[in-house]
């Protein structure tokens, strides 16, 4: 609140730049003695009745309506937004909250965020003592005036980060203490058993996004400036609880099984045993390179596999270059590899002595140019790929080897 506002505000110097608890728990008898005894101003919000208990100012002097000497604490039973607010207004120098909920109001407009909000908006320290999660942490003010600007709200919102991860891990809680998740058996009977793993197998090959967590959630532990922890964990990211979404995937999956409709993944294939499997490599590019953008900054390129097996029935397929296809390795072709032994090959009459002594054989053709970097001409074949996708892989390889060859000869020009 601004204090321009308040400027006809008459404040009240036993609560200027003094302390102020406010609890929703009684005070004991020794929190009592020892507050009093400094001079705080005791909120108790434990009862029907709030009561403001403080040290009467007026204290040793004799009461002029009742002519009796005015006793040393001060009792107010009044409603609890007339309490808090005749606090709040005349500057306390710093007020702990002890509570249940953050959020809930505890007067008919303002909850305890409220009353934070607006304290530290006008330089007013606050202690938090959340009782529910047995959480505690004191508040910087941000603003003197009631003027909050986007700096300050970021500010406050800095200082509150740590403990709206734990109060949203809390609500969250609560939740699940009254919500009981319908089981995935409910939507798929029996299939439920096995509907993840068919998920995790044919929704990539279909290019599906899955938007449901698929594993258990972890278990985290925060630790506080005080030595204590607080162990977390993400409870909704539990298949659990996505029962529904889990079944209408499944379901759209099976369809697609049952008519028959062909994979729209190019980087897959399917096996003879009916599964999908991945043809391609991924391997790094670097960003400096001059295909990292025509790449679409990915960080990567695919290149096909020489070889890939079926990670369900580990068969083996071969990529045949030539005909752009993989072709499955079987006994009769392992049986038709011929394998010479040039060591002790009967007919090779050449020692190996001479082949080692032999001179070198002079050419005038640099070896960059007969045998080309290879990262960078399937860098380039990649990108070429890319770009003119409607080419097959023969024309892709031609087209690559003369750009490269022209590349070279500029650079070596």
């Amino acid at each position: 609140m601004n204090t321009n506002a308040n400027a006809n505000y008459k404040i009240l110097k036993h609560i200027q730049n003094h302390t102020v608890v406010y609890s929703e728990i009684p005070f004991t008898k020794e929190e009592q003695r020892s507050f009093l005894d400094k001079n705080y101003l005791l909120l108790d919000n434990s009862k029907d009745n709030p009561i403001l208990a403080y040290n009467n100012p007026y204290y040793g002097r004799i009461n002029p309506q009742t002519g009796e000497p005015n006793p040393k604490y001060t009792k107010e039973i009044k409603p609890l937004h007339t309490l808090i607010w005749k606090l709040l207004l005349n500057e306390p120098f710093h007020i702990s909250f002890r509570y249940f909920d953050f959020l809930t109001n505890i007067t008919p407009a303002q909850s305890i965020k409220d009353f934070t909000q607006y304290a530290l908006s006008n330089g007013i320290r606050v202690q938090l003592h959340d009782l529910s999660l047995d959480y505690k942490i004191t508040l910087q003010p941000v603003q003197s005036n009631g003027q909050m600007q986007a700096a300050y709200w970021e500010l406050l919102n800095d200082q509150l980060s740590e403990y709206n991860k734990l109060l949203k891990e809390h609500y969250q809680l609560r939740q699940l203490e009254s919500y009981t998740p319908v089981s995935l058996q409910y939507y798929l009977g029996p299939a439920a058993d096995t509907a993840l793993d068919y998920i995790l197998t044919w929704a990539p090959a279909y290019e599906l996004d899955i938007n449901f967590p698929v594993t258990e959630p972890q278990t985290t532990m925060i630790f506080h400036k005080d030595g204590t922890h607080t162990v977390t964990r993400k409870h909704f990211d539990d298949p659990k609880y996505h029962s529904k979404d889990i079944a209408s995937l499944y379901t759209q999956l099976k369809y697609y099984e049952q008519i028959q409709e062909p994979i729209t993944n190019p980087s897959q294939i399917i096996c003879e045993c009916g599964h999908p499997v991945s043809i391609y490599d991924q391997t790094a590019i670097s960003p400096t390179s001059i295909y990292y953008e025509a790449l679409g900054n990915s960080g990567y390129y695919l290149e096909k596999a020489q070889q890939v097996t079926c990670p369900h029935c580990f068969n083996t397929y071969i990529y045949d270059l030539e005909n752009d296809e993989y072709e499955l390795l079987t006994e009769d072709y392992e049986e038709n590899l011929i394998v010479t032994d040039k060591l002790n090959d009967p007919s090779n009459t050449i020692k190996a002595d001479d082949w080692w002594n032999r001179p070198l054989q002079p050419t005038d053709t640099p070896t960059e140019i007969i045998l080309p970097d290879l990262d960078i001409f399937m860098e380039m074949l990649t990108a070429y790929q890319e770009l003119h996708p409607e080419h097959s892989l023969k024309k892709a390889i031609y087209e690559t080897n003369l750009n490269y060859h022209l590349i070279y000869s500029k650079r070596t020009a």
